[in-house]
C-alpha cells in the first residue's frame, strides 16, 4: 500500500463537523431509519438512543457476540483509489492529488459493541474510532487530519411506571476518550514517512475519563396502532473528561467535554397483516445549535418480511438513507447508507457514506 495512505492511517489523527451525530454509538439499524429512533429504541441501540425503550425488547432480546461495524464516505473510496496510484516521494503528485481533493471530507468509522441485550436490561462493552481528514488552502494545500477513539463499558435499564403505558430509563456510561488533531503540508507527509521529521504522535494526543448518564422515557398510547412518544436526554449528568486512568503521560490534555441533548421523537406501528411496520420522526438535540433546521430532522420506515428479511429507508438532515438485514439468527448481516450535512445548513455540504455490519450471537 502506498505510503501517504499508510503515513495518513499512522497519523490516525475525528471531527467536530456540524452534521456529525451527537449519539455516542448507533448501529446500521437507526442508520438507515434517518436516525430516527428515540421512539422506537426496541433493541440494543436504546442504550444510546433511549433507554426507557428497553421495556420493549422481549422479541428482540440476544447475546451479541461480535458485531462489527465498518462506515466509509463515498469521497474517501474514491480519492483512496487516486492515493494509491501516487509516488510518495514526488511532492508535485501529492500537491496535485492535494488540490483535486481540495474541500472534500474523507470520514471512516470503526466500531465493535458486544452486548447483552433483554427486557430491561442492557449491558455491553464498545470501542468507536472515527478518523476524518479533509484537504483546504488551495495553492499551498494542507491536510486536516482529526480523530476521536472511544474505549467504554454501559449498563442501562428500563422499566415501566405504575401505568404500563409509561416507561422510563437511563445508561450509565464509562468512556476512555483519545482524540487527536493535526496540519499537514505535502512536505511534512513525504518528512514523516521517510523518518526524516522528528515527531512524536504522542505530543498532539489529547485523552480523558469520562462517566455520563442518559435518561429516557416513551409513552405508548393504548390504541391500534401503538402511537408513541418518546423524550431522551443524552448525557444528563455528566462531567467533563479528566485524567483518570492515565495512559500516555505525554498527552496534550483533556478532549472537549462531551454536549447535552434533548430529544424528542414519535412513532407508529401500524396493522399490515402478515407485515410488521414502523414509523418514526424525531426532532433531535434540540436545545443545542439554536433555531430548528433540518440537521436536526429525522425520519424512518420499516418493515419486517415474515422470513428473514426487513428494509428501511429515511430522512437524515434532508438526505435519503436506506438499509437491509439478513437475519439467520446466529448471524446477521446489516448494510445501510445515509449522509450528513457538514455545511451550515442543507445542501451545502453533503457526505454521503456506507455501513456494513455482521453480527454473531444467540
Amino acid at each position: 500500500m502506498k505510503r501517504i495512505l499508510v503515513s495518513s492511517l499512522i497519523l490516525l489523527p475525528l471531527s467536530a463537523n456540524a452534521g456529525e451525530s451527537h449519539i455516542l454509538f448507533q448501529n446500521a439499524r437507526p442508520l438507515g431509519m434517518g436516525g430516527a429512533f428515540v421512539a422506537v429504541s426496541d433493541d440494543a441501540n436504546a442504550a444510546f438512543f433511549n433507554p426507557a425503550g428497553l421495556t420493549g425488547v422481549d422479541r428482540k432480546k440476544r447475546l451479541e457476540l461480535i458485531n462489527p461495524l465498518v462506515t466509509v464516505s463515498d469521497t474517501g473510496v474514491n480519492l483512496l483509489k487516486q492515493a494509491l496510484e501516487i509516488d510518495t516521494n514526488n511532492n508535485n503528485e501529492i500537491e496535485q492529488f492535494a488540490d483535486n481533493a481540495f474541500g472534500e471530507t474523507i470520514h471512516a468509522q470503526v466500531s465493535l459493541y458486544p452486548n447483552y441485550t433483554t427486557k430491561n436490561w442492557s449491558f455491553g462493552l464498545f470501542t468507536n474510532t472515527m478518523p476524518t481528514f479533509r484537504v483546504r488552502n488551495p495553492g499551498n494545500p494542507q491536510l486536516y487530519t482529526d480523530a476521536i477513539s472511544d474505549v467504554g463499558v454501559q449498563l442501562s435499564h428500563g422499566r415501566h411506571l405504575a401505568l404500563d403505558e409509561l416507561s422510563i430509563g437511563a445508561s450509565l456510561k464509562a468512556i476512555k476518550r483519545f482524540s487527536a488533531n493535526d496540519v499537514l503540508s505535502s512536505s511534512d507527509i513525504v518528512n514523516r514517512v521517510d523518518g526524516n521529521a522528528d515527531y512524536d504522535p504522542i505530543q498532539d494526543l489529547q485523552e480523558g475519563f469520562a462517566v455520563t448518564t442518559d435518561l429516557g422515557a416513551i409513552y405508548e398510547f393504548p390504541v391500534t396502532a401503538a402511537p408513541a412518544i418518546g423524550l431522551s436526554i443524552n448525557n444528563a449528568i455528566t462531567q467533563g473528561f479528566n485524567n483518570s486512568f492515565e495512559i500516555f503521560s505525554d498527552n496534550k490534555g483533556q478532549p472537549a467535554a462531551l454536549q447535552r441533548s434533548v430529544n424528542l421523537g414519535f412513532s407508529v406501528r401500524p396493522e399490515l397483516g402478515f407485515i410488521d411496520t414502523v414509523l418514526a420522526f424525531d426532532i433531535q438535540d434540540i436545545t443545542n445549535g439554536g433555531e430548528l433546521n433540518s440537521n436536526k430532522l429525522h425520519a424512518g420506515a420499516e418493515i419486517y418480511l415474515p422470513a428473514i428479511l426487513s428494509f428501511r429507508t429515511g430522512i437524515n438532515q434532508g438526505y435519503l438513507t436506506g438499509g437491509v438485514t439478513a437475519d439467520l439468527r446466529a448471524i446477521r448481516f446489516d448494510l445501510a447508507t445515509y449522509a450528513v450535512e457538514l455545511g451550515a445548513f442543507a445542501g451545502q455540504r453533503p457526505d454521503r457514506r456506507y455501513t456494513g455490519q455482521m453480527t454473531v450471537g444467540f
